[in-house]
């Protein structure tokens, strides 16, 4: 159930200019460009990820036992 509110959650939510309320800001005043921000979408996705299946996978067998 963690797992799923977590996925469900606003990690991902950076990965393109329309998914979040704060993203539609930061482009539309001139901040950050649309290409900067699938950039950093995908960077803050991926390390996300990576921390969600490194830790969470033992974590959550650990937890299972």
């Amino acid at each position: 159930m963690a797992f799923a509110l977590l996925f469900a959650s606003s990690y991902f939510l950076d990965d393109h200019a329309a998914r979040g309320s704060q993203n539609v800001i930061f482009v539309g005043s001139g901040y950050l460009t649309q290409g900067e921000l699938y950039k950093l979408g995908a960077l803050t996705t991926s390390f996300c990820l990576l921390v969600f299946l490194l830790l969470g996978t033992p974590w959550l067998f650990l937890v299972v036992r």
